[in-house]
C-alpha cells in the first residue's frame, strides 16, 4: 500500500512563487537595504532566507502575520504589472520595493545615482 503525502500552503504561508520574487527583489536592492530590527529580535531575510519564516519572526501574532502575508503576495502582484509596464511607473515600482522591504524590516535607502547629481 502506498501512501502520499499532500503539501498544502497554509494561509499563514507566502506562495513559494511570492517568495522567490521577493528575494530577488532583496537580491537586487541588498546594497541599499538597512535592517532595521533590534539586534536579534527577528530573522533577517536575504536571498537564501525562507522568507515565511522571516514574516513570522517579525510578527508573532497569528492574525498580524496573516494579514502581512497578504499584503506581501498583493504588493508582489503590483510589482509584477508595473514592472510589465516599464519606464512609465519606475517611480512606482520603487515605492513597492520600499513598503515590501519595510515589511520585512528593511529600510530601503536611494543612493545617489549618477543621474540624480547631474544639475
Amino acid at each position: 500500500m502506498q501512501s502520499f503525502i499532500v503539501v498544502t500552503e497554509s494561509p499563514m504561508s507566502l506562495s513559494p512563487t511570492t517568495s522567490y520574487y521577493v528575494r530577488q527583489i532583496l537580491t537586487r536592492n541588498r546594497p541599499c537595504l538597512r535592517f532595521i530590527v533590534a539586534p536579534k529580535a527577528a530573522l533577517e531575510a536575504d536571498s537564501m532566507a525562507d522568507i515565511n519564516a522571516v514574516v513570522h519572526s517579525l510578527y508573532p501574532d497569528a492574525d498580524e502575520a496573516m494579514a502581512v502575508v497578504k499584503k506581501l503576495e498583493r504588493l508582489i502582484s503590483v510589482h509584477q504589472i508595473l514592472k510589465l509596464q516599464g519606464a512609465m511607473y519606475v517611480d512606482n515600482l520603487k515605492v513597492v520595493e520600499q513598503e515590501i522591504c519595510w515589511l520585512l524590516g528593511f529600510k530601503l535607502t536611494d543612493p545617489q545615482s549618477p543621474a540624480k547629481t547631474k544639475s
